[in-house]
């Protein structure tokens, strides 16, 4: 099965109602009336399901409060204890989700708006929820109240939920069980990726399973009640060891049949153009567990060391070669987190096998978030040093382009074996010294303005072909650190 899938934080769900993406004015008013919040959702809706290469909407719920309503959990409007919280307090803070508190005194539901308009667009609808959310826990207006109650069920003092104990894992399963009742959903997401800290031990490894398991076992029971199969799944990171690090055992849900569906992600920074859905095959062994490739949409195109950040180009192109990566290794679908906005980039490229390798490709290597031995920076130090980089199908008129965090004295490229011939350097695109390109939203534009100036050196080289699969890239040269490779195809 195809399933490529559009995750939209609650965010810029109701920033649809402002026109807008909410974190770009977190004061801005919603929609005047029930009419024409229904009107910009539709529209909002129909611009992805026309594209014909998302398949499925991946509505996200919930924060550290819900923001669909609910009587299991606190909502942005009402603590448990019915105490209201009010526009005005959270505009206060400010944050953007008094604009929920304001929806809802209005009678307007987003998230049953999107639901509708999904279903008459011929779209999916899952609802995700973020299993242990750490943003927002600096207010309590905006953070749970079993979280300010129990200081004892968390993992730190700053830090979210500790699922080792029981009445943690009662509140999320109840909580699904609630969306899961309410609403005409195809699934139900996991989102363990938001957040389990690292170095996870065997006991808090059996408690999340163990709630994966309850998960599993209300699902199905409402699936029987309804008449529908409700699917599960899970965003988990994407190497098998780092899933269990954050205590994470997704290929046991999946030999076990706790989930329906994987997806294999980064957690913030650049996407992962390497995933290994061959040892995940391996590691679960036979079974219908389709598996999708996570990048997160925001950081799609950044290029990334340590203490500098650059944009080096977010594209049409990176996205086939991301799809095309992940196909060529297993993968069922592509899952775009943070993909809030249908008319980014063209999204009709994913729409089949022969779209995506119908036009330029770029297969990408940097840094990523949690780290893998295969990543950068590598050093230029005047020795040899080699980095494989996921070509999938590969492909003719190749160009390497090298990413280097100051002018290096010197800069030598092979790969397979085979030298690829110096072009020169990219020019930077607006003049100030690092390459731009398209920037996915006026708040992440903001953010690319405050970044220091200093030159990010980008060199092209060109090679006649790359073969499929995974290419052996050699780098050698004095000066810097390489942060960015990449890889395109059908480039010229």
């Amino acid at each position: 099965m195809r399933l490529n899938t559009a995750n939209i934080c609650a965010d810029a769900l109701i920033g649809v109602l402002s026109g807008t993406d909410a974190l770009v004015d977190r004061q801005e008013k919603i929609a005047a009336s029930v009419e024409s919040a229904d009107r910009a959702i539709g529209t909002w809706v129909r611009g992805f399901a026309k594209s014909g290469g998302v398949d499925a909407l991946m509505l996200n719920t919930n924060y550290h409060v819900s923001y669909i309503p609910c009587r299991t959990w606190d909502t942005a409007w009402r603590k448990l204890d019915g105490t209201r919280v009010t526009a005005e307090a959270l505009e206060a803070i400010p944050h953007w989700s008094s604009r929920f508190v304001r929806a809802h005194e209005m009678g307007i539901e987003p998230y049953a708006l999107a639901l509708r308009h999904a279903r008459e667009s011929g779209l999916q609808c899952w609802f995700s929820v973020r299993m242990n959310e750490f943003h927002y826990l600096r207010w309590p207006e905006t953070s749970a109240t079993l979280w300010l109650e129990h200081p004892e069920y968390r993992q730190a003092a700053d830090l979210p939920f500790d699922y080792r104990h029981e009445e943690v894992r009662r509140y999320y399963v109840d909580y699904i069980a609630e969306l899961c009742r309410d609403y005409d959903i195809d699934g139900i997401e996991l989102d363990m990726i938001r957040r389990f800290e690292p170095n996870a031990d065997d006991s808090l490894r059996a408690a999340v399973t163990e709630c994966v398991r309850a998960v599993r076992r209300v699902v199905d029971e409402i699936s029987r009640e309804k008449g529908k199969r409700i699917l599960v799944s899970a965003r988990v990171y994407g190497l098998p060891e780092a899933a269990r690090d954050h205590a994470c055992e997704a290929d046991l849900w999946a030999r076990e049949g706790l989930v329906d569906g994987l997806t294999l992600s980064n957690f913030h920074t650049p996407c992962d153009y390497n995933l290994p859905f061959e040892r995940w095959r391996r590691l679960i062994g036979p079974s219908e567990t389709f598996m999708q490739a996570g990048c997160d949409f925001g950081n799609f195109g950044i290029m990334w060391n340590d203490i500098r950040t650059r944009v080096l180009r977010q594209d049409t192109a990176s996205l086939r070669g991301f799809a095309d990566a992940a196909l060529c290794r297993g993968a069922d679908g592509v899952y775009m987190f943070n993909l809030n906005t249908p008319d980014v980039l063209d999204f009709s490229a994913l729409s089949s096998r022969e779209k995506i390798l119908s036009g330029e490709r770029r297969y990408i290597l940097t840094k990523h978030d949690p780290g893998a031995d295969y990543e950068l920076p590598v050093s230029l130090d005047g020795a040899w040093h080699e980095r494989a980089l996921n070509a999938g199908s590969g492909g003719e008129n190749a160009v390497v382009r090298v990413g280097v965090d100051a002018v290096p004295e010197s800069l030598e490229v092979r790969v397979n074996g085979m030298d690829a011939r110096f072009i020169g350097p990219m020019q930077p695109e607006n003049g100030r010294g690092y390459v731009e390109g398209v920037v996915w939203n006026d708040y992440a534009r903001r953010i690319v303005d405050t970044l220091p100036e200093a030159a990010a050196y980008v060199a092209e080289f060109a090679l006649p072909n790359v073969a499929a699969g995974a290419a052996r890239v050699e780098l050698r040269g004095l000066g810097g650190e390489v942060t960015w490779l990449e890889i395109a195809v059908g480039a010229r």
